[in-house]
């Protein structure tokens, strides 16, 4: 082997290395785009288990007196804000006028 041909020979296995190095960073930087989406799929799953935990923590909680006593007072309220309407509803300016 002539020195011409050993010195294409390495300038050939050069590039390949180059070629390899290069192929390996783009596979690194993949990777790590990979690696970066499940971590924050994995922090956005804690967030929620946290929130849903919070939620039934609330919900399990409840006073259920109160929240009764809560539901009956505001169900008064809505029976006389309707009873208020259907009598304002009758009025007319007749009514008023000879009021």
């Amino acid at each position: 082997m002539s020195p011409s041909q050993v010195s294409t020979q390495i300038g050939t296995a050069l590039a390949q290395i180059d070629g390899a190095i290069s192929q390996l960073g783009n596979v690194s930087a993949s990777v790590g785009a990979r690696l970066n989406a499940v971590t924050a799929a994995g922090s956005t799953e804690q967030s929620s288990q946290t929130q849903l935990q919070t939620s039934v923590s609330q919900l399990s909680d409840v006073d259920y007196a109160a929240a009764v006593t809560q539901l009956n007072t505001q169900e008064v309220a809505l029976q006389a804000a309707q009873q208020s309407y259907a009598s304002l509803a009758r009025l007319s300016l007749f009514n008023y006028i000879q009021g």
